[in-house]
């Protein structure tokens, strides 16, 4: 497993354009900086800070090693996830639905305290968690009774599913599936160290440029995204979407060039 394995330079050109977007990004968001006067801006645009620190670390796996692809659909995964959270949040055009979403992210905050809480093994850590749980209840039942009528809080908080089904992006759900194997431990994702079963088994690492496909064009997709969303709501007024960045252009190009490679390196028998 220390045998690292040279990036490709089709896998670097397109780590390079990936970065250079989720730079443009952090750049450009600060014409729509959240003002204060609503939560749920405020809670998307942290949220964004997750994704691009995620695609930063994608990038930087990508440069070492191309044999790190199993973190980096763990990394992708966390950047889709990221994005729908932040884009749900700033969907609804009305700002008081966005809160009442928002609040429902406290919820959930308050709920894993109190797991926690009980799970706890000493008394004063249980104690900790329950106290934290319920300053965050009076919290966001305060806010909850301010509320104008017409606006109640959500029963509870939809699944990254219906999240994904609301905001128009339900069919990226069966990629989230995919990139979720390598987090929970399954035996797809641990069939990258194997071929075949039984008697005809055998075991290595086996991935390759193939493997880094998925990850890095569903992450440029959600930086995308995130950009256009955060600079419409996040600030005081809509902020104009910048043109495509110098290099994304060819960015079709690229992820095309990268898939002919991975198809060459699996015909002559190299990890690809």
């Amino acid at each position: 497993m220390t045998l690292i394995q040279p990036p490709d330079p089709s896998l670097l050109d397109v780590a390079q354009v990936l970065q250079t977007d989720a730079s443009a990004f952090t750049r450009n968001r600060s014409s729509a900086t959240p003002t204060g006067e609503w939560e749920a801006p405020i809670e998307a645009w942290d949220l964004a800070s997750l994704a691009v620190r995620s695609v930063e670390g994608l990038c930087l796996m990508a440069r070492t090693d191309m044999g790190l692809a199993t973190p980096a659909l763990q990394c992708a995964r966390a950047t889709l996830e990221h994005t729908v959270r932040g884009i749900w949040l700033l969907h609804p055009p009305d700002r008081f639905v966005g809160e009442v979403r928002w609040l429902a992210l406290v919820h959930e905050w308050e709920r894993f305290e109190e797991s926690l809480a009980k799970e706890a093994r000493d008394v004063a850590s249980r104690e900790e968690h329950l106290r934290r749980a319920s300053t965050l209840k009076d919290f966001r039942t305060g806010v909850a009774g301010r509320l104008p009528d017409g606006y109640s809080p959500l029963r509870r908080l939809p699944s990254l599913r219906d999240m994904m089904a609301e905001i128009g992006i339900f069919h990226f759900y069966p990629y989230y599936r995919r990139l979720s194997q390598p987090v929970h431990g399954t035996m797809q994702a641990t069939g990258i160290y194997k071929r075949n079963l039984g008697t005809k088994k055998l075991h290595g690492d086996f991935g390759g440029l193939f493997d880094w496909i998925l990850p890095m064009r569903l992450s440029w997709v959600c930086i995308r995204k995130l950009h256009e969303m955060v600079l419409r709501r996040c600030g005081p007024e809509p902020v104009e979407v910048p043109l495509l960045i110098p290099g994304e252009q060819d960015v079709d190009e690229m992820f095309a060039t990268m898939a002919r490679r991975a198809y060459e390196l699996r015909l002559d028998g190299r990890k690809g």
